[in-house]
């Protein structure tokens, strides 16, 4: 059941967004999959050997949730609707596992088995950290948290704050607190309100025509948390002379890779289905310098609307990276609430909004000014030894890239620039993918 606590004085409490909202959704409904709760959930899981030292690791554990509100956040449901709180101390503090030597794949099953426990907005503690000691065969120490009260940037900056306090290294500056950034949130959503109500109107409205692809050419209804499922995934997108047409195109017109693919991907899905227009999203909101040291949900999701621009891609690309940078501009914004007249539109047109997407989740820039740079790098691809010990990623396997219908996922490989295609396989076929990703590189080589 749900908690609910009719709380008299709500004073303070904090108002949630429309993407907590979703999460809180996702919990609630009893038909949520598997591979729902699985795609809310953020993990990492570290093996340390010989040991990781439990007086150390629980110090930095307190440490760290006592610096960042939203690692001590729940989901309170009262008189007023659902509300944020922030708890004075962590629900569960640091859990300490004590199992005994276990081989590296009875070591793996362990860390699988605790991180597909689910882990929901509802649940008592949104963030955990598992101390689970495997005596002579090392330790691993497993984080999560849930996806209302962290984004992937603050997975990195998280992770680079725990290497800092366990090695005696200065943290900076204090973070902002969880009630000073919604008050921060909140000034920047009513500044230029009427300003911003005109560009999403115009953004968004009248609604384009729902795209004739996938799901909805099959007559399925929109993605919902009860038909999640593994999604289709469509690697090596790009080749070599498409990674090289996309750089010359960057340096030709001064715009990103990201505003390059998301023209391509666009363009193809709008070619496939016939039509002239299409709604693509995207996450922003870490660009503000306020919050470079803000560990909690800062990410803001908001569409543009693709218009093909017939037979010439840099012009496309051209009205993607203007576009891009007209969304920054004019977020945060409560037009995006699902409740608001803009999406009401929307919905009552049969248009789904969030059907498709182009991401690039690696926090790129926080890695670069990160003095464990070269840490994160060798750890992602094998062990480091730091001193005496030893350190590497433990590899889990995640159930749901995307909860998109499609997304188009950009990624920086060894090989240099790569592009995913991840997709419902009620819509979609792996033919169709093949269509799609032949479509973006036919687009690339017309630039």
């Amino acid at each position: 059941m749900p908690r609910v606590e009719r709380l008299q004085d709500v004073s303070k409490l904090y108002p949630i967004r429309w993407l907590e909202q979703y999460v809180l959704d996702a919990a609630l409904d009893p038909d949520a999959t598997i591979y729902c709760h699985d795609y809310l959930t953020l993990y990492l899981a570290i093996r340390v050997r010989p040991f990781c030292p439990p007086r150390a690791l629980k110090q930095a554990f307190d440490r760290l949730v006592a610096r960042h509100d939203p690692l001590r956040m729940r989901f309170v449901r009262t008189d007023q609707g659902w509300r944020a709180e922030v708890l004075p101390k962590h629900p569960v503090g640091l859990i300490v596992e004590d199992l005994g030597p276990m081989t590296k794949d009875e070591q793996q099953a362990v860390v699988i088995e605790r991180t597909r426990r689910p882990l929901t907005a509802l649940s008592d503690a949104l963030f955990e950290m598992r101390h689970l000691r495997f005596g002579t065969s090392g330790d691993v120490v497993l984080t999560r948290a849930n996806h209302a009260i962290l984004d992937g940037y603050s997975i990195a900056l998280m992770i680079d704050e725990l290497l800092r306090i366990l090695l005696r290294l200065p943290l900076g500056v204090p973070p902002m607190s969880y009630g000073a950034y919604v008050g921060y949130q909140e000034k920047k959503s009513r500044s230029r309100a009427a300003r911003k109500e005109r560009f999403w109107t115009e953004m968004l409205l009248p609604p384009c025509a729902e795209l004739n692809l996938g799901r909805a050419a099959k007559g399925l209804g929109p993605m919902s948390p009860s038909t999640m499922q593994q999604p289709l995934c469509f690697d090596d997108v790009l080749r070599p002379d498409d990674r090289a047409r996309v750089e010359a195109l960057c340096h030709a017109t001064g715009v990103s890779a990201y505003a390059v693919l998301h023209a391509a991907f666009s363009e193809t899905l709008c070619r496939l289905a016939g039509q002239d227009t299409v709604l693509v999203n995207g996450i922003y909101g870490r660009n503000d310098a306020k919050l470079a040291s803000f560990i909690g949900p800062a990410i803001e999701i908001a569409p543009i609307r693709f218009v093909s621009a017939g037979g010439c891609f840099q012009d496309a690309v051209r009205d993607v990276s203007d576009k891009i940078a007209a969304v920054a501009e004019h977020l945060p914004t409560d037009q995006l609430h699902p409740d608001g007249a803009i999406m009401r539109g929307l919905q009552d047109a049969g248009v789904d909004s969030m059907r498709f997407w182009v991401l690039a989740p690696s926090p790129t820039g926080r890695m670069k000014s990160s003095p464990f740079r070269k840490f994160f790098e060798a750890m992602s691809g094998g062990s480091i030894e730091y001193g005496t010990v030893t350190l590497e990623q433990v590899p889990i396997p995640g159930l749901a890239a995307t909860d998109a219908e499609m997304e188009l996922t950009i990624s920086h490989t060894d090989a240099g620039l790569q592009a995913t295609l991840h997709a419902d396989k009620a819509g979609y076929d792996m033919d169709a993918l093949a269509a799609i990703a032949e479509g973006i590189r036919a687009q690339l080589a017309r630039s």
